[in-house]
């Protein structure tokens, strides 16, 4: 559920001794990245990134706390030792964060794009699809942000959600098949 800073400031005030929601980030962000973490810890506090970056009451502290870099170079090294888990608490991270301007800069700047494509040929569902779903919403990011050529006209970017239209799994499917459809009508806004 979406909050409220009332919400926020009434719930964080009837917890005796609880952290107000930017230490209670910070502490989880200062866990993940932790050399020392177990990875059973490193991704529960993943977990429970991702499930506070569906909620824009987060975006400033998540801003100020780096969470999109400490995503995107976590599922960079998940993505490089085959950590299926990892990848898909970071990619929904991302996911949840991307319709934001402020984050696509910041995924954009880290070069998000060749990971979410790696991403794409994962064999969990909710990875693949949280990845597609990223794409979607940089495809709309502003120009100051993306270059065309860095989706619209990007034929890797293209091959690959082409081939997720082919997938097994519906959700996969229709997320491609979304994709390749804004990108259709961004292409064809473009032209007239």
């Amino acid at each position: 559920m979406l909050s409220s800073h009332a919400r926020l400031r009434a719930r964080e005030s009837s917890k005796e001794g609880s952290l107000p929601r930017q230490g209670y980030l910070a502490k989880l962000v200062a866990e993940c990245a932790h050399e020392q973490t177990a990875k059973d810890s490193k991704l529960q506090c993943l977990a429970h990134l991702a499930n506070f970056a569906y909620d824009p009451i987060n975006y400033d502290h998540f801003l100020r706390l780096n969470v999109a870099d400490l995503f995107v170079d976590t599922l960079e090294e998940a993505l490089q030792s085959n950590a299926a888990e990892f990848q898909r608490l970071t990619t929904q991270g991302i996911c949840n964060l991307a319709p934001d301007t402020r984050f696509q800069k910041v995924l954009i700047e880290s070069d998000i794009v060749p990971l979410l494509l790696t991403a794409c040929k994962s064999t969990d569902i909710t990875t693949i699809t949280a990845s597609i779903a990223t794409l979607f919403f940089l495809l709309d990011a502003p120009p100051s942000i993306t270059q065309r050529n860095v989706l619209v006209e990007n034929r890797k970017v293209y091959d690959c959600i082409q081939n997720c239209t082919q997938h097994a799994n519906p959700i996969v499917r229709n997320t491609a098949m979304a994709y390749l459809s804004r990108q259709a009508s961004i292409l064809e806004e473009s032209a007239g």
